[in-house]
């Protein structure tokens, strides 16, 4: 049996700075399109996997 010992997390970034993050994909493309109305624009997701 596989255990699975990653999970995957979604980072917004905006200016060098990780500003949130999220558990789904859709989740932070939501939260993108919100912090690039607040700032103005340059927010992206950075997909990563973590130890669990």
């Amino acid at each position: 049996m596989y255990i699975r010992k990653t999970v995957d997390v979604f980072e917004i970034w905006w200016s060098g700075e990780c500003v949130d993050e999220c558990d789904t994909q859709s989740e932070a493309r939501a939260m993108v399109k919100e912090y690039n109305l607040a700032f103005g624009g340059g927010c992206y997701v950075v997909a990563k996997r973590r130890p669990i």
